[in-house]
């Protein structure tokens, strides 16, 4: 492949990638992409347990907003595969579990005194009636939510999760952030507030293996296990790229996919004035990393796909109990659970053993779900990444990073870039491909 100059490189075979992909090969462009990992799909990528069931890395589901994942999926004819299915959310305080799915559920949340359970209900539907970003962006998330909410709200129900997610960045966060979550979650509710989640038949491990074979039979080509560790810079500033084999990948154009710091990196050996300010750019994205553990159980916790836990001491952002939204039948009659810990790059947990970790995590578990014990958990697996979500910080649309590059030919198209809405593989798909149309496309 050395001597082959493509029309488009992408680097990263996440939704991110395998979406621009999907949009050149329509042009008919000579495609390439190049993943690290052993099998396509970046943080929506999936795993097997010891007994051969699969399910994903990270806990994943889509809203009935997420118009460009449903596009996708109808222009891969699989729209038959889309499972609708009525899911319910719940907060844990003081050892009881409350259902928080409808509007009347938040009037019977009697750890709030009835004015307070009042302005609880008033925030959500505010926080659906805002439409612009403009509004809020200098505005931080804890401010915002206490001159809607009350001291008291945003006590009980507010601090528990930001604290617990964001951590020392906490007070640093955009209500941008929030605003965002909570219109994106009101949306997938109809007019009695029941919410209604998507999910793919099979799991997204079936949704990219088709995907996967749609690419390579319109003509991608794909390498796996194969990393890009050196960008190559010609007087003319073109870029090359070099893999892990030694194979220099020439290309009309290069789209890069990943975290931007791993991009400032590539470059590290190039320091004029105009591309020492870029990467500075680059790195200036603060980052949240990830620990998630997934658990193989054999019965349920909950009735719940999604608890948040709202008791001090708690690490994660919340139970998630994937086999309260796809079927248990489908996984061997075994429960599949998400415990997902957001962290900075310093946190001490990073130094724990995969052991390590899970004793701490089950022993909070038993905290919080008394019904839990380590006998029922038959198997499982943590998987780790460093740069699981961009922190939208104050004034972060004046740090999002251009998509064009000093590069005559690099671009970058990332989560880093998603703006007002938070990253996801829906948002990776239409940030994806409203970028290939603005930037990318190539005139044969």
């Amino acid at each position: 492949m050395n001597d082959t100059k493509w029309d488009l490189v992408i680097i990263g075979g996440g939704f991110t990638g395998l979406s621009l992909a999907h949009q050149a090969l329509k042009d008919q462009l000579k495609c390439l992409i190049v993943e690290k990992e052993e099998s396509l799909g970046g943080l929506a990528g999936s795993f097997s347990f010891k007994n051969g069931i699969e399910v994903e890395k990270y806990y994943h589901h889509w809203f009935k907003s997420d118009r460009a994942a449903l596009d996708l999926i109808e222009q891969l004819d699989l729209s038959n595969k889309m499972i609708f299915k009525e899911t319910h959310t719940s907060l844990l305080y003081k050892g009881t579990n409350w259902r928080l799915t409808k509007p009347t559920d938040v009037l019977k949340f009697s750890e709030l005194k009835f004015f307070d359970r009042l302005r609880l209900g008033a925030l959500l539907v505010r926080a659906r009636m805002l439409k612009e970003a403009t509004e809020i962006e200098n505005e931080s998330a804890i401010n915002w939510l206490v001159r809607l909410g009350g001291k008291e709200v945003y006590r009980i129900v507010w601090q528990p999760l930001l604290e617990g997610k964001f951590g020392k960045y906490a007070s640093t966060l955009s209500a941008v952030w929030i605003w965002k979550k909570l219109q994106l979650r009101g949306g997938s509710r109809n007019l009695k507030g029941e919410e209604k989640l998507i999910y793919f038949d099979g799991g997204f491990r079936t949704l990219i293996s088709e995907w996967e074979k749609s690419l390579l039979a319109s003509g991608c080509h794909i390498r796996k296990n194969m990393e890009i560790v050196r960008i190559e810079v010609s007087h003319e500033k073109e870029v090359s790229l070099q893999d892990s084999e030694g194979n220099l990948l020439k290309a009309r154009k290069i789209v890069f996919t990943a975290d931007t710091h791993s991009l400032s990196k590539l470059v590290s050996s190039y320091n004029d004035a105009e591309i020492a300010k870029w990467k500075a750019s680059l790195e200036d994205i603060v980052y949240l990393g990830n620990i998630c553990l997934v658990l193989q159980n054999r019965s349920k916790m909950s009735n719940s796909y999604w608890t948040n836990i709202n008791d001090p001491g708690f690490p994660f952002v919340g139970v998630i109990e994937h086999t309260n939204l796809d079927q248990a039948k489908n996984y061997s009659d075994c429960h599949i659970v998400f415990l997902s810990q957001y962290l900075s790059h310093n946190h001490e947990n990073w130094s724990l053993t995969d052991k390590e970790y899970f004793q701490m995590a089950t022993r909070k578990l038993r905290e919080a779900f008394p019904i839990f014990s380590t006998d029922d958990v038959l198997d499982y697996k943590i998987h780790r990444t460093k740069f699981a979500q961009p922190l939208m910080s104050l004034g972060y649309r004046e740090k999002i990073p251009l998509s064009e590059t000093p590069f005559v030919n690099l671009y970058l198209c990332t989560m880093a870039q998603i703006y007002p809405e938070d990253r996801g593989t829906n948002y990776a798909i239409e940030y994806a491909n409203n970028f290939y149309r603005r930037l990318i496309k190539i005139e044969k």
